[in-house]
């Protein structure tokens, strides 16, 4: 069962939002969780296409420049965990037969832990303030932790840039096709660039 969440409106707006509740047989309650999830539903639907255009605009150049970029491999051939522990034996990328494994969202994940922070760490606040406040700022807290902690079989970077930029589409910023600047960022960030220089130069790709 969820759990039920007090709203506060003014009167104006409270009328208002019960007159359309009551025209679409609704209770108040019903009528703001039916807006809740259009919202959610229209982001989700922005958000996958946000990828796929980023997909289609950078996922070969992220090939010719990155190649498989698998999850690290020991020298024994051994996945390993961040604490070193063998995971599985090294194979070849299991990836839908249906496509190919330059799209992230056909391979395997090894790590569901790093997606899972990565989305802890984009909305992070700190005595009821956001840590990072602005679109840019969050999709840079997210390149930054996906790119830095692999958890696909392959093309990790691709992944992690694909995120960012459906991220700020979702948010009504899409990434302008065509830019040089995305992968020497996705390979900066990587490699350690700070969150705030990642964020002025995220920003550089919705402008």
């Amino acid at each position: 069962m969820g759990k039920q969440a007090n709203i506060r409106l003014d009167e104006a707006v409270r009328a208002a939002a019960e007159e359309r509740a009551k025209r679409r047989g609704l209770s108040l309650q019903g009528y703001v969780a039916d807006l809740i999830e259009q919202d959610v539903n229209e982001s989700r639907a922005a958000f996958m296409a946000g990828a796929a255009g980023f997909l289609a605009s950078y996922a070969e150049r992220f090939e010719a420049e990155f190649g498989e970029d698998r999850y690290p491999v020991s020298r024994t051939g051994c996945r390993r965990t961040r604490r070193g522990t063998p995971r599985e034996p090294e194979g070849r990328p299991r990836v839908d037969p249906g496509g190919g494994a330059a799209d992230p969202r056909r391979s395997q994940v090894v790590d569901y832990g790093v997606p899972i922070a990565a989305d802890a760490r984009h909305r992070a606040e700190i005595l009821g303030q956001e840590v990072y406040p602005e679109p840019h700022h969050k999709a840079a807290a997210l390149l930054c932790e996906l790119a830095r902690q692999p958890s696909l079989e392959v093309r990790n970077l691709l992944f992690a840039a694909t995120v960012t930029a459906a991220y700020l589409t979702a948010c009504g910023l899409p990434v302008s096709p065509g830019l040089d600047t995305v992968l020497p960022l996705a390979r900066a960030a990587r490699d350690g660039l700070s969150v705030r220089e990642v964020a002025a130069q995220i920003k550089t790709w919705t402008s």
